[in-house]
């Protein structure tokens, strides 16, 4: 099949009542100012709080985007690539949940947000190029090697996945649970070493 060029990952959160996801302003702009994330360029923030169940706070990359949203009441991490990665689907994957974990480490050690946690313990993964992969069961059958191999690196096999219910107009997307599942920092440092002994 055909590696799609965008793919995104969703992580829930939590964070102390009345937490504000405008918050995150300021720190995303320092990522930008910092260069915090390794590999990608980052390029602007946007606030689209104001949107309904809408993407939130969103920090623009020219390889991909991050965002805190709240959707349906739930605050959520999501990562967005944009562009293509790798020579694999396996590697666009590997790529996906490196670089939502490393944000998710650094949004948890940040002081103003809050004590702001990311549950790794369920994902959203989403192919967004639906000419690339169709949202049915043949879609899944399609993926479902690549994201198998990284889910049993990031999770140490304690993962399943399976297709989410949704309206076959909209992007495939497959629902991870791994129950139990470390924090953010131990699933990255475990992605981590992986690659070095690869």
């Amino acid at each position: 099949m055909t590696i799609p060029k965008r793919i995104s990952i969703k992580f829930h959160a939590e964070a102390a009542p009345g937490f504000d996801i405008s918050a995150v302003v300021p720190v995303f702009q320092r990522w930008i100012r910092e260069h915090m994330i390794d590999n990608e360029l980052l390029l602007d923030v946007i606030d689209y709080k104001h949107v309904v169940d809408g993407p939130g706070i969103l920090l623009v990359g020219y390889e991909a985007d991050y965002g805190l949203e709240v959707v349906d009441g739930r605050l959520g991490l999501r990562y967005t690539r944009k562009r293509a990665v790798g020579g694999s689907l396996t590697g666009a994957f590997h790529i996906l949940f490196a670089q939502s974990l490393h944000a998710a480490r650094l949004l948890e050690a940040e002081p103003e947000l809050a004590g702001l946690r990311v549950h790794t313990d369920t994902a959203e993964v989403a192919i967004l190029d639906r000419l690339a992969c169709e949202n049915s069961d043949e879609g899944v059958n399609a993926i479902g090697s690549a994201l198998e191999e990284v889910l049993v690196t990031v999770y140490d096999g304690g993962a399943t996945a399976r297709r989410l219910a949704n309206d076959p107009r909209q992007p495939l997307t497959v629902r991870v649970n791994a129950p139990g599942a470390g924090s953010a920092t131990e699933l990255a440092q475990r992605l981590q070493r992986a690659t070095a002994l690869a």
